[in-house]
């Protein structure tokens, strides 16, 4: 069966339906976000280093090896472009095996223009042989209004990131205070979702800062931005990555069931039938349509009915 790998008028991209942040400083917990399944892993240089561990973060990022994560691909949460560190940290992160950028607390189109013609000088200068995609972070009331400016100002723009968690960033900006419901971020999820699919950038929410506890709330939190359209979520603990690939991406069930309508049809099709029955269920052309953008999905995720 080949899978479509059209994506519309969305920016070629793998979609990520977990993504763990582990600090720079503990590359040594790669290892736990591997195996606990995580689609990519986010490290990072803003808030989980100090000021003076900075330099030794940045140098750690050079020295990671291939085998150490396999598949998952690797980005690095850079520091604000304003806070010093910005040459610093695109020398280092040119200069690793990482896939990608993430900016944090982004805002002005000109000020990440600049951030991304200077990745590419540094890049020209390197022996790098892939461009680094660029994951731009959504942290203020500023940031979360030019979303699609900021997600339509260069084709690296590969996904807008957002959170909604009690005393982030996006909290303290905005000034809503979290409930369990989630009605005071609805509008602010569905504008970033909006904009983020009008820009032709896949679109990632951050919707838990616990560790365990609030588990079933967590797990709201993942089916409601689902539901609102987001490919995936950011994630601080290896424990909740099983919950977000869950959410998020096909199940296995999902895409083997796809494959079994689309041949049945190509069947019925080649024998000028327009409906059969399969599996004690009758199915046609409009099944064929849902069961061809399930594999489109699997496909975006990198992903078949033996890899979950």
């Amino acid at each position: 069966m080949t899978i479509s790998t059209k994506t519309g008028e969305t920016n070629a991209r793998q979609l990520f339906r977990s993504l763990l942040f582990i600090p720079a400083t503990k590359l040594r917990w790669i290892s736990s976000g591997v195996q606990a399944g995580a689609d990519a892993l986010i490290l990072d240089l803003e808030d989980a280093v100090a000021e003076a561990d900075k330099p030794a973060a940045r140098q750690a990022l050079k020295s990671i090896g291939v085998s150490d994560h396999g598949d998952v691909q690797l980005l690095v949460r850079m520091n604000e472009i304003h806070s010093g560190h910005l040459l610093e940290d695109i020398e280092a992160i040119v200069a690793s095996p990482c896939s990608g950028v993430v900016v944090p607390k982004a805002e002005s189109v000109d000020d990440l223009k600049m951030l991304i013609n200077t990745v590419r000088l540094f890049e020209r200068n390197s022996n790098r042989a892939r461009a680094l995609d660029v994951h731009v972070m959504l942290e203020t009331a500023a940031g979360i209004r030019n979303a699609f400016e900021l997600g339509s100002c260069d084709e690296r723009v590969k996904s807008l990131m957002t959170g909604t968690i009690p005393d982030g960033d996006v909290a303290r900006s905005v000034g809503f205070t979290p409930t369990r419901s989630g009605l005071e971020t609805l509008f602010l999820l569905s504008y970033v979702q909006l904009e983020g699919r009008a820009a032709g950038c896949a679109t990632y929410a951050m919707v838990s800062a616990s560790v365990g506890h609030g588990e079933e709330e967590m797990q709201e939190k993942l089916q409601q931005a689902r539901n609102i359209g987001y490919a995936g979520a950011t994630l601080i603990h290896p424990s909740h990555v099983l919950a977000a690939n869950t959410t998020f991406g096909p199940s296995s069930e999902e895409i083997e069931r796809a494959e079994r309508v689309l041949h049945a049809l190509e069947q019925a099709h080649a024998e000028r039938r327009g409906a059969l029955a399969l599996e004690g269920q009758m199915i046609d052309t409009a099944h064929g349509v849902s069961a061809r953008a399930t594999l489109e999905r699997a496909s975006e995720y990198r992903l078949t009915a033996g890899r979950i």
